[in-house]
């Protein structure tokens, strides 16, 4: 299992909204943890996603910051999508608001 982030700043203005598609090629940072990582990270990874909620919502956004679960073949698993509030974003296809706990999470280890 592996989990990669990736971020486009919030402060950088692009010609085009950013989709949860486009974002990982257009991304300016990348993050890839693996599974010693992981096993590192397990108890605040687990907490990060507790508070990770999903609730419907319309619309798209210009997604940021993208987290990517990966099972061991490299297949992609789950992808949370967060804007630039870190409120709207997308859960795979799906347009909700997000909690803020994996995004926390990660910007923790952006740093």
């Amino acid at each position: 299992m592996s989990i990669t982030v990736f971020q486009i700043p919030e402060d950088i203005e692009t010609p085009v909204a950013i989709t949860s598609q486009s974002i990982e090629k257009k991304y300016h940072a990348k993050l890839e943890l693996r599974a010693m990582t992981l096993l590192q990270e397990s108890e605040a990874l687990d907490r990060a996603l507790a508070n990770t909620d999903c609730k419907p919502s319309d619309g798209t956004v210009d997604v940021r910051t993208a987290i990517v679960f990966f099972d061991e073949t490299d297949t992609k698993v789950k992808g949370f999508y967060y804007g630039r509030d870190g409120k709207d974003g997308q859960v795979d296809s799906f347009s909700c608001k997000l909690g803020s706990g994996l995004r926390s999470w990660v910007r923790k280890r952006l740093r």
